[in-house]
């Protein structure tokens, strides 16, 4: 054998080991690493989004929290709007019911503001979204002030005043007492500002409402849905707290999903008719 001739094969094996991957390879690895960086991303985004709904029902009990201080002080429920607050009526209700829970978390001097969507009036699920009318504010929290039905066919069993016109009279009283609420573990309270009819929802309204007047907004009623997975966060009277389905709130019409609505414990079956 010729000298040259080992030296040849020597370098044949030294070439042989330096090639790379085949492309058959290369795609293996790239397709492992396309899935591991997908299965790392649904998990950062499904931990986002709890941490979200845990900081939206957290901000939700801290609201429910200054509720029961305001029924400890007052014995009677906020109205959901004082319009004679400017008369020196019901004063210590201020001008709505979040600038009156509002001065219980932050007291300060005079009526308060209305500041939705800050501190612990805030769901980080619920950002108001691009589109949304400037005309309209947006307040991630709601308040369940009439009950069902609307404002025209007769008087409301909700928590924000006793007060029997129309819309433009607001709920000037007389507030609601604590006394009233026959069931307070079955009465819903507070929760996300949804106002909803069926499978219409309209989100970003200051009231807990099961409302025939409520309207699709910019594809509110998808973007409610999503929210916290097709159910709501809501607050009790009796300071428990319970997630119930979109549907119970909004469709269901047997008597224990219309109850919970009312401070007297009856459905009112009859103001499901518009």
């Amino acid at each position: 054998m010729k000298p040259g001739n080992a030296a040849t094969g020597q370098n044949s094996v030294i070439q042989s080991s330096r090639k790379g991957f085949t492309l058959f390879e290369l795609l293996v690895v790239v397709g492992v690493i396309a899935v591991l960086a997908t299965m790392t991303l649904v998990t950062v985004v499904k931990a986002k989004r709890s941490a979200r709904n845990a900081q939206c029902a957290n901000n939700l009990r801290q609201v429910g929290l200054a509720l029961g201080q305001f029924l400890t002080d007052n014995g009677e429920y906020p109205l959901a709007l004082n319009s004679q607050f400017s008369t020196g009526a019901y004063t210590g209700h201020r001008t709505t019911w979040i600038s009156a829970l509002e001065h219980i978390i932050t007291p300060r001097q005079g009526p308060g503001v209305w500041e939705p969507n800050q501190g612990v009036f805030n769901c980080p699920a619920a950002e108001k979204p691009s589109g949304y009318p400037e005309s309209r504010w947006y307040s991630d929290f709601g308040y369940n002030s009439r009950g069902v039905g609307t404002y025209t066919n007769g008087p409301g069993f909700g928590l924000g005043g006793r007060y029997e016109g129309e819309r433009g009279g607001g709920f000037s009283g007389p507030p609601v007492k604590e006394s009233e609420v026959v069931a307070p573990a079955e009465m819903m309270v507070l929760g996300d500002g949804f106002t909803g009819w069926g499978k219409v929802i309209e989100d970003g309204v200051p009231a807990l409402w099961r409302n025939p007047t409520a309207q699709e907004v910019a594809g509110s009623s998808n973007r409610s849905r999503q929210r916290h997975g097709d159910r709501a966060n809501v607050y009790f009277a009796d300071g428990h707290a319970a997630s119930p389905t979109l549907k119970s709130m909004f469709e269901d019409t047997n008597d224990e999903a219309l109850r919970r609505w009312h401070r007297d414990n009856q459905p009112h079956r009859e103001r499901l008719v518009p």
